[in-house]
């Protein structure tokens, strides 16, 4: 699969995935919200892939815990991938 560079997003302009199965225990979010919260550019450092509709399908926790009225932005990566090559998904 190809993936184009990563660009800079407003966060606001990102939403999860609905079927997004994920889930992350409460220390572990609260250890990811404390990384983002001490590193102002930790959002454009580590790129979230999203479908064109900008449905985030990997780094959902990440995008949950940004706040998209502070005017950031966030590296997303943008593919057209939907199903796994196995047909599994």
């Amino acid at each position: 699969m190809y993936l184009p560079p990563p660009t800079l997003i407003e966060t606001r302009k990102l939403k999860t995935h609905p079927n997004n199965p994920r889930y992350i225990r409460k220390d572990k979010l609260e250890n990811l919200k404390k990384s983002i919260t001490e590193d102002p550019d930790y959002m454009q450092h580590r790129a979230l892939l999203v479908n064109p509709q900008m449905e985030v399908f990997a780094g959902n926790q990440r995008l949950r815990l940004a706040s998209p009225s502070d005017g950031r932005k966030s590296l997303v990566t943008s593919s057209t991938w939907t199903k796994r090559s196995n047909g599994d998904g």
